[in-house]
């Protein structure tokens, strides 16, 4: 399932081509240019990662306005806040170094909380500068126009063939978010649940899911002493069944089967 949150089409400058369901920007020729994403948020303590693939070491992702330009690159001007894979982030035109870039193919890692407008940067699952969003100390910027604003996830890259590939649902992250920290988008899991009975009285038991085109095992759990289950679907539409096993050598009880069940949201 594609993630709701991907590079907007209607808000990147005219050098990316977008791909694999808008989740990832290509460039086609050299020179600044930026992107935006679909998904603005204003409020939370929110986390997204990029994994970009650079020819060389030109680009800068982070977060922008509405107003932010994609003519250039991000940080360029005061709508938008970027992190340089050479190592230094940028706002409003001017740098600081920080102790660490990112490389191609690197995990780059976003956390920012719009509540007090602040940003963090990280890479390979470490903070640059040491910082610490999960503690909310050692942030790139603390700026008000974080929180008094819509914010957008932004990315920009300077030579063509490079491609920056956006991970906004948690579904697509590879790393879990700092402590107290969300994904910028939550996918609803698919839920089966139920209760195993023997002569009306609940039971515990191993109980399985199938997709049921396949036959392919999906997800595995031992019911509650009470009877109770609950099982991972891969949506609300694929059809499945379920199996409650009893594992107990020589048992009267046959397996339980539940056929032509719908995961719930």
């Amino acid at each position: 399932m594609a993630c709701e949150v991907a590079w907007n089409p209607l808000d990147k400058g005219a050098l990316y081509t977008l791909s694999e369901d808008n989740e990832a920007a290509t460039k086609t020729a050299s020179g600044w240019q930026a992107l935006r994403a679909t998904g603005a948020k204003n409020s939370g303590k929110l986390y997204f990662e990029l994994i970009l693939h650079i020819p060389s070491a030109r680009s800068l992702v982070g977060i922008g306005l509405s107003t932010m330009s994609l003519s250039s690159y991000v940080g360029s001007d005061a709508a938008g806040w970027g992190w340089h894979a050479n190592a230094a982030t940028y706002f409003n035109g001017s740098f600081i170094a920080t102790d660490v870039g990112y490389a191609s193919d690197d995990v780059v890692q976003i956390a920012v909380d719009l509540d007090l407008g602040k940003i963090w940067f990280g890479v390979n699952n470490t903070w640059i500068d040491s910082g610490d969003p999960g503690a909310g100390t050692g942030e790139a910027y603390q700026n008000d126009l974080i929180k008094n604003n819509d914010i957008y996830i932004a990315g920009s890259s300077y030579y063509g063939a490079s491609i920056l590939r956006l991970r906004a649902c948690d579904t697509d992250q590879i790393y879990t978010p700092p402590t107290g920290f969300t994904a910028w988008t939550v996918v609803p899991v698919a839920k089966l649940s139920g209760t195993v009975k023997e002569r009306g009285v609940g039971v515990a038991r191993r109980v399985q899911s199938y997709i049921r085109a396949t036959g392919a095992l999906y997800d595995s759990t031992v019911s509650e002493a009470n009877g109770s289950f609950l099982l991972d679907a891969p949506d609300d539409t694929t059809e499945m069944f379920i199996i409650a096993l009893d594992d107990a050598a020589g048992d009267q009880y046959n397996a339980l089967i539940y056929d032509r069940v719908k995961g719930v949201m």
